[in-house]
């Protein structure tokens, strides 16, 4: 088996914490299932190190992906990967049969758990996994645990299809909407009120889900999960080659939302570079959107790299947008984990004024607001901007108001104890 390490790790505040929650509670052993690549599935592999930390016995268990043992260490957590049949693999609109047996698509995983033996606890991250594990439970006489973050296949879909123009090739995604916006219905009424314990991602979200799902209101527990990074004002710069007097702004990886912040820098002006940050999507989109604007030489697209190295980045920006995308149900009630890494940063954050986030940046003072339309107005992403960067002490107090919001209620070990203090409510009713 191999070690675990990286981003997940639990600080000594965080497991002294543990350790406090479970001297007054009786571990349990826990399946927390995702229907995910754990590599990256960063929520899951969080939660399920903060409550191995914490002495329960944690198994997480995920979908096979190419190169990844199917059984390995985590810390305190072990990972099980099991492959999935191949009728799951969706392409456009012949997916539509596959998109209607969705329900189904991740019992593999659930079985692989269940032939692991007797658990006290499933724990199901988000709707996708939510029927079968719901199904385990009951059948077995276990908790059942709803983890939601507000993402699903229905949401990726969703989002996938609002960044298509009108087309064939539109309408293929929307009929395939169609049968996933079924089958999470059925799965809604399938579990609802079966959950023992909800946790979500927001607050906004823990509303949602009383509604949707029934049950407790869910306990909320942000993906803060963050290190914070070396800071170096020159890092960014160096690496996108700019003059010394040009103000950087980053935008994460946010797909065709990103051609709103390529307009805003065309208001903006001169004197202004747009570093998107993480770009794993062709290049060609949003690419002609600068070279529409005449921005060809401002826009820079950075790839994929290890989260350290993004935040670095990130740091040494002079702010960082959140594109906006109001008619997706995600972004209006989560919190993009974007904005945790620019409290991780230090850096001055640029929002949508949308429920959830809206609510946060507020709250901490870390950034400015900008109306959260649809569809999103550049004028107003660059009048915000404007507002950060022709202001120096305006943004050091941005800065300074993140870090001491990342440090206090936001930090990753008041979470964690918020998700250890319901599991032990919950074992005590094992």
């Amino acid at each position: 088996m191999g070690g675990g390490g990286g981003e997940g790790d639990m600080p000594w505040r965080v497991r002294r914490a543990a350790h406090s929650v479970m001297t007054a509670t009786r571990a349990m052993r826990i399946a927390c299932i995702a229907p995910s690549d754990l590599r990256t599935d960063r929520r899951a592999r969080a939660h399920a190190r903060a409550l191995g930390a914490a002495g329960h016995e944690v198994t997480l268990f995920g979908v096979q992906s190419r190169g990844a043992e199917p059984e390995e260490e985590d810390g305190p957590v072990v990972l099980v990967r099991t492959p999935l049949p191949g009728w799951t693999r969706d392409r456009g609109a012949a997916s539509c049969w596959r998109a209607a047996r969705r329900a189904r698509r991740y019992e593999p995983v659930v079985r692989a758990a269940v032939a692991r033996g007797a658990f006290d606890a499933y724990h199901a991250f988000g709707i996708d996994v939510a029927g079968p594990v719901a199904d385990a439970a009951r059948d077995t006489g276990a908790r059942f645990v709803l983890d939601d973050d507000g993402t699903s296949r229905l949401d990726v879909a969703a989002r996938a299809a609002a960044e298509l123009p009108a087309g064939a090739r539109r309408a293929a995604v929307e009929l395939r909407i169609a049968y996933l916006r079924r089958g999470e219905e059925r799965v809604q009424r399938d579990v609802r009120g079966a959950a023992d314990l909800v946790v979500a991602a927001s607050r906004d979200l823990a509303d949602d889900a009383r509604e949707r799902w029934g049950g407790p209101r869910g306990v909320v527990v942000h993906d803060s999960f963050v290190a914070s990074p070396r800071r170096r004002a020159d890092r960014l710069r160096a690496r996108l080659g700019v003059y010394p007097g040009d103000r950087v702004v980053a935008v994460r990886d946010e797909g065709a939302a990103a051609a709103v912040a390529v307009r805003a820098l065309r208001i903006l002006g001169e004197g202004h570079v747009l570093a998107l940050l993480g770009w794993s999507r062709p290049a060609a989109d949003v690419m002609a959107v600068a070279a529409e604007e005449g921005l060809s030489q401002r826009v820079r697209l950075l790839p994929p790299a290890p989260e350290a190295e993004i935040l670095e980045l990130c740091a040494s920006a002079d702010a960082v947008v959140l594109p906006a995308a109001p008619g997706d149900r995600a972004a209006r009630l989560t919190v993009p984990r974007s904005f945790f890494e620019c409290l991780a940063a230090a850096v001055p954050v640029v929002a949508p004024d949308l429920p959830a986030v809206g609510r946060l940046v507020r709250d901490t003072g870390a950034g400015v607001l900008y109306p959260g339309r649809a569809p999103a107005d550049p004028g107003a992403v660059a009048e915000a901007l404007r507002t950060v960067l022709a202001e120096p002490s305006l943004a050091a107090a941005c800065g300074d108001r993140a870090r001491a919001a990342l440090a206090g209620g936001l930090s990753w070990e008041r979470q964690a104890a918020r998700l250890l203090d319901a599991y032990a409510q919950l074992a005590q009713a094992v």
